[in-house]
């Protein structure tokens, strides 16, 4: 079963892999849209200092947070540089 912070797994082996990576991506997911909402509301580029540096700062690590996800569950995501 899982609940609001907790996990419980019955044995080990196939199904609770598949419940820590429901779990795993279900936060993932979340990260994504909250980092969304925040790109969508709040200026980046156009910021001035030193909100623009703290900004970029966050797009940042929200990027390499997600990229370290995915590879956590087996996905590459693509380079966009």
């Amino acid at each position: 079963m899982v609940g609001p912070g907790r996990l419980e797994l019955e044995g080990a082996g196939w199904a609770s892999s598949v419940v820590v990576a429901r779990t795993r991506s279900g936060r993932f997911v979340e990260l994504a849209r909250d980092f969304t909402t925040f790109y969508e509301s709040c200026r980046v580029l156009d910021a001035e200092e030193p909100v623009r540096s703290n900004r970029l700062a966050r797009c940042q690590l929200t990027a390499r947070t997600l990229n370290h996800g995915l590879s956590l569950l087996g996905i590459t995501a693509p380079d966009r540089r």
